[in-house]
This record gives C-alpha cells, structure tokens and sequence, in this order.
C-alpha cells in the first residue's frame, strides 16, 4: 500500500519517468523525502509520549494474567 501511495503522490506532483522533473515536482521529492516523513516522526514521538502504558500498568496486567492463569 506504502509502495502505491508514493506512487500516486509522484504522479500528482507532475513527476515524469526518466525525464528532467519540474521546478514543483522537485520540491514534492525533497518534501517527500524531508519533511513528511519528519512530520510523521514528531508525530509518532507524541503519540508514544502520551501511552499510559508505565512500569506500574505493566506489572499490574501481569499480576492479572497470572491470576487468570490461576483461574
């Protein structure tokens, strides 16, 4: 699906096959390959930042499988 994506982003930005590339498909490459993917990054920092998921949480969800274990 990633492969396609990028796909279909290229061809929208006016990026042609071998062929010299435009002044606006350029710019789509270098944001392609520079700024979206960090964006994506920052993101990711952030979501993981915000997980609940601490040492606490973890040993609590391992006492109660052990006690559904037990069960």
């Amino acid at each position: 699906m990633a492969g396609a994506m990028m796909g279909w982003l290229l061809g929208s930005l006016g990026y042609i096959a071998n062929q010299q590339q435009s002044a606006d498909s350029q710019l789509g490459i270098v944001l392609l390959m520079s700024l979206v993917p960090a964006v994506f990054s920052f993101l990711s920092v952030f979501f993981i930042w915000r997980y609940p998921l601490n040492k606490e949480k973890v040993d609590h969800i391992q006492q109660q499988l052990i006690i559904k274990k037990a069960n």
